[in-house]
């Protein structure tokens, strides 16, 4: 695949909503959760299944990309953007982590803070391409013991965005809205079906 093809991969995982206080006391929801899980198969994407190397991120995330977090990767519906600070990325030993907020006093991210808060969204997901330049491949195949080709993600060329989604392709990713504040520091405490 050249660097030029988006691909989209979901997750399943608990994402969650936090509620931050702005200014005047004035509190917005937060959404955090993993748009990837490392070294966990996903659904059968067409014939093939998929799994994210741990590294896969590293190089594309030390570049410091503009990456936007949507809903539904659709760009119609932005909650966030790293540019401007509201998009958080850290890899951890679990996954690629998003912290997007505190969320814009728009109709979309509060109906996607509702979502995420009763339950009705509890994927994520991103959109990618792989790194494929010249000799170096950013993908790996073989195949699974039940006869499906499995592709392993190496190393990511483009970061698009990331965010909920209703329909994820990795069950293990997740999304929740927290009604506690947590910090990007605390990244290795959170893990899917765990309070934040």
């Amino acid at each position: 695949m050249a660097n030029s093809e988006i691909e989209r991969r979901l997750t399943v995982s608990d994402t969650t909503i936090e509620y931050r206080e702005v200014g005047n006391g004035e509190k917005r929801p937060v959404i955090v959760g993993y748009a990837a899980v490392f070294n966990s198969e996903s659904r059968n994407l067409g014939g093939f299944v998929e799994v994210i190397h741990p590294n896969a991120f590293d190089e594309v995330l030390a570049s410091n990309p503009d990456v936007i977090g949507v809903y539904n990767h659709s760009k119609d519906k932005l909650l966030a953007r790293s540019a401007n600070g509201t998009l958080k990325l850290r890899p951890d030993s679990y996954g690629l982590r998003y912290e997007m907020g505190p969320l814009p006093k728009t109709q979309t991210a509060d109906e996607v803070a509702e979502l995420v808060a009763g339950g009705y969204v509890t994927g994520s997901s991103f959109a990618f391409s792989v790194k494929n330049t010249g000799h170096e491949r950013g993908e790996s195949w073989s195949m699974t013991s039940g006869g499906l080709r499995k592709r392993e993600v190496r190393s990511i060329g483009r970061l698009e965005d990331v965010g909920p989604v209703v329909r994820p392709a990795f069950e293990a990713s997740s999304v929740i809205v927290s009604r506690r504040a947590i910090e990007m520091d605390l990244v290795d405490a959170y893990r899917p079906n765990q309070a934040l």
